[in-house]
């Protein structure tokens, strides 16, 4: 490809990237998704928020982009948004509270009616993904993971919340909660 074919595509893209903001159907719906108050923003706990929050980009996922692609979809968005930015980054940091609850195989604690509860906003939320045009999708659905953890956990959290949770897993897999334990009712309580 020579450079004039480079630039012609570059300015497609951003002639594209543009319409989208005057498109109010995709205006509308991205609109509706971020209305939705998630199921993690509504637990006590910054560690029970961090699984739901798991399970919720796990599911989400898995219901737009399909099984075989949400690994690598995730894989992706950390690799773009976050490595590079990270890189010279103090590997001595702290390591964040809620590694303690992830099992050495990479399961992570979770409770059967917060599932049922992550269940519903991703039926709705997936529903109005859909309606979008796969390229939009793929672009406006990194924006939108990105910004509902950071609204969920707080910024400081984005970045170890994708490395912990899905950066170092090959697998993503859960494990209940007894609902009589300690840990059922710290992580699991709601505001």
């Amino acid at each position: 490809m020579n450079n004039q074919e480079e630039e012609s595509d570059k300015e497609n893209l951003t002639w594209s990237v543009s319409t989208w903001t005057h498109n109010m159907t995709l205006y509308h719906t991205m609109q509706a998704i971020y209305e939705i108050n998630v199921m993690p923003d509504k637990l006590k706990s910054l560690e029970g928020r961090v699984f739901a929050l798991r399970l919720f980009v796990d599911v989400l996922l898995y219901e737009i982009v399909g099984h075989n692609v949400a690994s690598r979809f995730i894989s992706e968005m950390i690799t773009s948004r976050y490595d590079n930015i990270f890189m010279l980054k103090d590997n001595n940091e702290d390591q964040p509270i809620w590694l303690k609850y992830i099992r050495s195989n990479g399961h992570t604690p979770m409770s059967q009616a917060v599932y049922q509860d992550v269940d519903m906003d991703v039926r709705i939320i997936g529903k109005l993904f859909r309606k979008l045009s796969s390229v939009a999708r793929d672009i406006l659905l990194q924006d939108y993971l990105e910004e509902v953890v950071q609204d969920t956990i707080g910024m400081e959290n984005v970045h170890s919340f994708f490395h912990t949770c899905f950066g170092q897993q090959t697998s993503v897999g859960y494990y209940l909660t007894d609902k009589n334990s300690e840990d059922h009712a710290l992580l699991w309580e709601y505001k």
